[in-house]
């Protein structure tokens, strides 16, 4: 009886374990480059917030300018969050995004009351006005 693709690929790695390891060093890496890439374009040509200089990159992030769409949170629960940076890159980059650090995604998300729901959120904005931190 023959053995199926997946058989004969987890046999393999069975008898190699070092096979699993140079793969996920392998995976690591790309993520990395990735990830520096997408900072770097979205960061005006550097690895910076664009709000305040900072440039440590393990606390630098993408930033959706207007807001995070509604299923964003949903796409990062499933784990989506290299594709999403994978598609951004086959998109060409596309306009809408920013590099900032965590405090200044912080300050942006609770000045712009980006952590209540649309609904709440225009509530919010009626009541106190839309406040424009950037500028």
């Amino acid at each position: 009886m023959a053995r199926s693709n997946a058989e004969r690929q987890r046999a393999y790695r069975e008898r190699h374990p070092e096979y699993r390891e140079r793969n996920l060093s392998i995976t690591r890496e790309r993520k990395k480059r990735l990830r520096l890439e997408i900072l770097t374009h979205y960061g005006g040509g550097k690895p910076v917030c664009v709000r305040c200089g900072f440039d440590d990159i393990r606390a630098l992030s993408i930033d959706h300018i207007n807001g995070r769409p509604a299923n964003f949170a949903t796409q990062i629960r499933k784990g989506v969050k290299t594709e999403a940076a994978i598609s951004l890159k086959k998109q060409g980059f596309p306009p809408g995004y920013q590099t900032l650090c965590m405090n200044c995604q912080w300050i942006k998300r609770n000045t712009k009351g980006e952590f209540l729901s649309p609904g709440k959120r225009e509530a919010a904005n009626s009541v106190v006005g839309e406040f424009h931190w950037w500028e």
